[in-house]
């Protein structure tokens, strides 16, 4: 399949790399089962984890980009922070591979305007996979995302964009 071409980058989303710093530390934030073991340890399996989950997005999604979520305060005079990363595969079905926020930043609407933006911007289909049980998964429906497949550890969600008039 042909990637489809990526539209411009919506305000707040900036690209990086997915070995950004803030990337890695946020994904380990949402590790617990690793953040309990002593250090060194801790950040050796955080580091293992981190290759073989790109390892495995790279062999699943070879075009994907990586994007720090960013807050901009709306008055300017606060300077912009990175709240958050997205994994995006640009296709004729834009796949979120993955996106998370900073644990500071989580409960404040951050989640559901990143998604607002990413379904705007890609002015097509997204799917993605939660987890089942994931307390994200009420996040996704807000945003108007559907069940459409999955299995049994997880759910896979479409959203649509509306036919114009």
């Amino acid at each position: 399949m042909t990637a489809a071409p990526q539209p411009d980058l919506p305000r707040g989303w900036q690209e990086t790399g997915p070995d950004d710093p803030f990337v890695r530390a946020v994904a380990a934030c949402h590790r617990a089962h690793l953040n309990a073991l002593p250090d060194p340890l801790r950040s050796q399996m955080h580091d293992l984890q981190h290759r073989a989950q790109q390892q495995a997005y790279r062999a699943a999604y070879p075009g994907h980009r990586t994007y720090l979520l960013r807050h901009l305060p709306p008055d300017g005079a606060a300077p912009e922070q990175a709240i958050g990363y997205a994994l995006v595969n640009w296709d004729e079905v834009v796949t979120l591979i993955d996106v998370a926020m900073h644990p500071d930043w989580q409960g404040r609407g951050h989640g559901g305007a990143a998604l607002a933006a990413l379904q705007g911007w890609a002015n097509r289909p997204v799917v993605l996979n939660v987890t089942r049980g994931n307390r994200a998964d009420g996040l996704y429906r807000r945003a108007g995302f559907q069940p459409c497949g999955g299995d049994e550890l997880n759910l896979r969600m479409c959203w649509v964009p509306a036919a114009s008039p």
